[in-house]
Order: C-alpha cells, then structure tokens, then sequence
C-alpha cells in the first residue's frame, strides 16, 4: 500500500482496495469476496444512497446479521460521509425503536429475507423507509455516477461523523457514541503498528458489529487489505464448532471479551495444539482473571 495521507475513510479504502484487489477481502464458509468485489458492491451501494437521497450527514441503520453486503454498505456510507449505526436484528423492538429514533435514521437496512415483516414494521413505526440488501437488486453504476461519488467523496473530511455505535443501555436507555473519520484513521494506524498487521492476516471477525469490539476487525482488517472471517452469532453457541472453524478459515489474529475465551476453555473446546495459524490474541471489553489467563 503506499504512503499516501487519507482525510476520510473513503478514500483510504479505494487505495486499499484497489492495491489489493484481487486478494480476499471477506472469507466466508461457501463463498470468498475479494477486495475489487466488495468495492464494487460498495460504490453501487452508495450510488443506491444517492438515488434514494441520501446527503452528508444523513444517518443509515443496518439490521446486521453479517452477511456480505452489510460491510459493502458500511463502505458505501463512509464513502459519501453518512453516518450508520448498526443493530441487533434480535435485540426487543423496543430497544431498537429507541435507537433509531435517537439517530433520526433515514433509512433501514437489513440483510435475512426471513426478518422481513418485523424489520419493516420497526422501519414504519418509526419514519425510516426499509430496504433489503440483495446482490440481485443492487443499482448498475455508470462513469459519470462513479465520478460524481469522487466528487463527494473529496468534500468528507476528518471532523465528519463516521458511525454511531450505542452503549448496551443497562443504566437507562442506550446512547449513542459518534465517531469521526478522523479518530478512525488514527485507529487504523495505531492498529496496524501495535499488531503488525499485513495483508496475509486474516481476522476472526467474532464480536456482533453493533458491539464496540468489531471496530476493531473491521477498520484494522479492512483498511489494511487483510481478510475479515465473520462469525454468526449461532456459531458462536456451538464451540465445539466455532474454534474448527476459525482454523479452516486460517485466522491469524483474535479479538474478543475475556468471557468468550473463558468459556471456550472450560469446555474443553480449545485444546493444546488447536489455531496453529493464530498469531495474535487480543481481548477487551472487560478484565481477564489472571488465573484464567495463565490457563490460555
């Protein structure tokens, strides 16, 4: 990648996923997105944005069940400077109204057919428009619509809000945290220094994406032309599955809360010798018992 300075996460991807882009930018079971896939996927998306009217500083929700298209659509939104905020399709609708509400979501996405009817309603009882993310209903993108996606690409700067991530909500009702471009920016630097992070890396993409911890897999991964492994959230029920899993994935770096490892390890379910690729195991959220973590 070369050396050139970023002023928005837009940009940063385009030279990231044009210097990288035949490597694998999403590895899932049955299907490997590359990096000039997903930047495809990700300027059609924001041209779908633009169609539907979407300006800078309009906020987008994403009904998030870490299928491919909800990181295209992250993209597509950092591309033209419009903030997202992820959910938790199962989180109590009640919860969720609050947070869209709070954002003032313009639209809402969401990514399973079979979450249709109760996705819409939440999107009508509160303002925003919903939308299913389908590869087959994705806009066509000419040259000129691509050329009018620089344009405002450029006028994002660093002070420009990038996502809302909201607090669990246990004190009250849930908050919402802005975050710019630019402290992400500095993130991604800081990220790819103190982990050494290369392109070969590929990262166990285990926290929810409406957790704070996936910051961490997705701007670090993909903004450093390495691969992001998602985990489903039923994977994450079944550890006996979940560590042969990373392992076939060839997972190279692991960030999750302690309480996941721990419990990983009471069952018996990481094993010496498993994760032979693992290089890095990083973990946050909350404290880690050095007993226990002497026994990892």
């Amino acid at each position: 990648m070369n050396g050139t300075h970023h002023h928005n996460l837009g940009l940063k991807f385009e030279d990231v996923a044009v210097t990288n882009s035949e490597s694998c930018a999403l590895r899932f079971e049955n299907q490997s997105v590359t990096y000039a896939e997903l930047f495809d996927w990700t300027q059609r998306l924001a041209h779908l944005l633009v169609e539907r009217g979407c300006l800078q500083g309009d906020v987008i929700a994403i009904g998030q069940n870490k299928t491919a298209l909800p990181y295209a659509l992250m993209l597509a939104a950092l591309r033209l400077g419009i903030p997202y905020v992820n959910l938790d399709p199962m989180s109590p609708a009640a919860r969720n109204s609050r947070i869209l509400q709070t954002c003032g979501a313009k639209l809402f996405f969401f990514d399973d057919p079979a979450q249709s009817d109760a996705m819409s309603t939440l999107a009508r009882e509160n303002s925003c428009d919903s939308i299913l993310l389908s590869e087959n209903s994705l806009p066509s993108v000419s040259q000129e619509n691509r050329a009018k996606q620089v344009d405002r690409m450029r006028s994002v700067d660093g002070a420009t809000i990038a996502y809302i991530m909201f607090t669990s909500g246990s004190t009250g009702n849930p908050k919402g945290v802005a975050v710019t471009h630019e402290s992400i920016l500095h993130f991604i630097s800081w990220g790819r220094e103190r982990f050494n992070v290369r392109a070969t890396d590929c990262f166990a993409n285990l926290s929810p994406m409406y957790f704070d911890n996936s910051v961490f897999d997705f701007y670090v991964g993909l903004f450093s032309g390495a691969t992001l492994a998602p985990i489903s959230r039923e994977l994450l029920t079944r550890p006996y599955d979940l560590v042969p899993y990373v392992e076939k994935m060839g997972c190279t770096i692991w960030f999750s809360v302690p309480s996941l490892l721990i419990y990983l390890m009471t069952m018996k379910a990481l094993p010496g010798g498993s994760l032979p690729s693992m290089r890095q195991i990083a973990f946050g959220g909350e404290g880690y018992p050095k007993p226990e973590l002497k026994k990892l």
